[in-house]
């Protein structure tokens, strides 16, 4: 490989693409030791220590970045999320444009943003060789200046439950805008856990846990067995499971924040023992399977579960990928179907469990569920097809809501 910057960026995408975001990460690292003073190469740094959770670490970077090149936007767009995230006041450029790849006149997607933690993982879902792609941190841009061109919108600030405020600013701005607003963002206002709770309990053969937010001083009241998470938090991050006083003390150490949300605990096992947790995404009112993992922990997500080790959890994974409706049966994905019509969304996902009548269990649905390829490990070939068309049909969907 051509030891510069550039070559070394290409790579570090390359890997981030297929799912090899830790080998990437490492990678993004040593570059920027090798290169100090190359601006790309310590943004890069600042991003994956964003994606890490790290925002002091990539605020450093990104000042770093700025140092070497005043002029880098993604790096001061960069430095106003970090700041934001550390607690500082944050200001910056508004808008970063994604490179455009292709030839002849591209579809344009603007992309609104929040400098805080509540935007869907956009980077697989607008192929660069038809999309120009701009991103608008909400929180940056003046309320009279002038929105980016544009044919169609895709809001990703997802997070109901942090984003609020972000969202409200996104609906401000929008509403200069006469192009389609996919998700738009009144909508994805609605989709926080306890709103979303009362709106699919009506719904039929699906499942919904009770769910109540509590102040921590009212925790101690709560009858146990509990599951509780505090808002605004994914992929199983401050989630804890409550079958003791001991548990609850313990989760109370270690738990931020001032309230939770509380919610049932519902015994999903199956009959061996395991936990299985399906995802379909939502787009443009269709379903498509995503996933399927198997563990033997209540607390399930693909990262940790047992695919890897057992072949029987990938052939039955996918099973689910090719005919899903035939793997969940005809009753629960007619209840899928009537999640995703409540769910309001163009863009989202749908996680849930099956109960032994076979009747949809509800975890949640919403827009921030990724959207990643797995590795590029011939065990995981399987896999690649599904994303593959969930990938297509967003590309599909902008296109029809497109000027072009």
């Amino acid at each position: 490989m051509e030891t510069t910057p550039e070559s070394i960026a290409r790579e570090i995408e390359r890997l981030h693409r297929t799912g090899k975001s830790e080998d990437a990460f490492a990678l993004a690292l040593e570059c920027a030791a090798s290169f100090p003073q190359s601006s790309l190469a310590l943004t890069n740094a600042g991003y994956f220590y964003l994606l890490r959770g790290e925002p002091s670490l990539a605020l450093e970077a990104y000042e770093a970045a700025i140092r070497a090149n005043s002029t880098n936007a993604e790096a001061r767009r960069g430095l106003a999320v970090a700041k934001t995230q550390c607690g500082i006041a944050a200001q910056g450029d508004s808008t970063t444009a994604v490179p455009y790849r292709g030839t002849g006149r591209p579809i344009e997607v603007l992309v609104p943003i929040t400098l805080g933690s509540g935007n869907v993982v956009t980077e697989r879902l607008f192929d660069e060789r038809v999309f120009a792609v701009t991103k608008l941190a909400v929180e940056l841009h003046p309320p009279d200046a002038p929105l980016p061109g544009h044919d169609v919108v895709f809001n990703a600030i997802g997070e109901a439950d942090s984003s609020g405020a972000a969202l409200a600013k996104a609906r401000e701005l929008l509403a200069r805008s006469n192009k389609r607003v996919l998700n738009d963002p009144a909508r994805v206002a609605r989709t926080g856990r306890y709103e979303q709770t009362r709106r699919f309990a009506g719904l039929d053969d699906v499942i919904v846990p009770r769910l109540e937010r509590v102040s921590r001083a009212r925790v101690r009241d709560l009858p146990i067995p509990v599951l509780l998470r505090v808002p605004g938090y994914h992929a199983g991050e401050h989630f804890a499971r409550i079958e003791g006083a001991g548990d609850l003390e313990s989760a109370l150490s270690r738990l931020p924040g001032d309230d939770f949300f509380a919610f049932e605990y519902l015994d999903v096992r199956e009959p061996a023992g395991t936990f299985a947790k399906y995802r379909v995404m939502i787009v443009d009112s269709q379903l498509y399977p995503l996933h399927l993992a198997i563990s033997n922990n209540w607390k399930v997500h693909y990262f940790s579960a047992a695919m890897a080790e057992v072949p029987t959890y990938r052939a039955r994974e996918g099973a689910f990928l090719r005919d899903p409706r035939k793997t969940v049966g005809e009753r629960a994905w007619a209840a899928l179907e009537r999640v995703a019509s409540a769910t309001e969304l163009d863009y989202g996902g749908i996680d849930f469990a099956l109960d032994a009548q076979g009747r949809v269990v509800l975890f949640e649905s919403n827009a921030t569920m990724a959207v990643r390829y797995p590795p590029e490990d011939p065990m995981w070939a399987y896999r690649r097809p599904a994303v593959d068309r969930v990938i297509a049909a967003i590309s599909a969907m902008l296109r029809r809501y497109s000027s072009i």
